[in-house]
């Protein structure tokens, strides 16, 4: 990013990059590490990959990262909770 660089270029360049730590996250996930397993879950809720929120894949990403022993990860459990976003029958 410089400063030569338009708001939309920005904008741009940010979602490619976000998109790029998912898949790091995710790789890192697999292998049992939960705060990135949470991060993950902050990027899908609050749709900061250029897409609108998924709460079912962050409450995926928030449990599996809780049961990994992440605080994170709880904490983000109870945040789609609070916010009525995920109801479990």
């Amino acid at each position: 990013i410089t400063r030569e660089m338009s708001g939309e270029e920005i904008k741009k360049k940010i979602i490619e990059n976000t998109k790029n730590a998912m898949l790091w996250y995710a790789m890192s996930g697999r292998q049992g590490h939960g705060l990135s397993l949470n991060n993950l879950g902050v990027i899908l809720k609050n749709g900061l990959h250029g897409e609108p929120p998924n709460y079912d894949e962050a409450f995926s990403c928030y449990y599996e990262s809780s049961k990994r022993g992440c605080d994170h990860g709880t904490f983000g459990l109870a945040t789609i909770y609070e916010e009525r976003r995920y109801f479990y029958y």
